[in-house]
């Protein structure tokens, strides 16, 4: 799993992860953003129920939502496979479903973890469902991992 996820994330390093985070803070605030990027965000969201780690960031951290994500979301980027699960572990998620479809989907996976939804949306936004299919995979085996100590 550790090949997988150091392509993941030298993959997913190359993105603009702050744009991808302040235009899934945009349509959470109803802002206008390119129309196809408010489609491929506001279906993101609908798995989400409404209930996005991204979303809820704005609420709990507001003015700093999106540097304090996209500080997250490099460190994470940094991680070696094994402090991902060491991270998950000491991490509050509230996902209920950790299986590579549901991560791969994003369904279950709500409130928290705006840091990881950030590089879910730009890995949709990059349109790679190879590098998605990875994404899934790393994490729902960092999380079973996590859970299983």
């Amino acid at each position: 799993m550790e090949q997988i996820w150091e392509q993941v994330r030298t993959e997913c390093a190359k993105f603009d992860i702050n744009s991808t985070i302040k235009q899934a803070l945009a349509v959470a605030n109803r802002e206008n953003v390119d129309p196809n990027i408010e489609i491929l965000i506001r279906r993101h969201y609908s798995h989400t129920r409404n209930d996005s780690g991204i979303a809820n960031a704005r609420h709990r951290i507001g003015e700093s939502a999106a540097t304090s994500i996209f500080e997250s979301a490099t460190k994470v980027l940094e991680m070696t496979f094994e402090e991902l699960v060491q991270k998950i572990d000491s991490s509050d998620y509230d996902v209920s479903n950790i299986t590579e479809e549901a991560l791969y989907k994003w369904h279950n996976f709500f409130h928290d973890g705006s840091e990881l939804e950030a590089i879910h949306i730009a890995i949709l936004m990059f349109g790679d469902d190879i590098l998605r299919t990875n994404w899934s995979r790393a994490l729902s085996a960092a999380f079973k991992i996590a859970r299983n100590k």
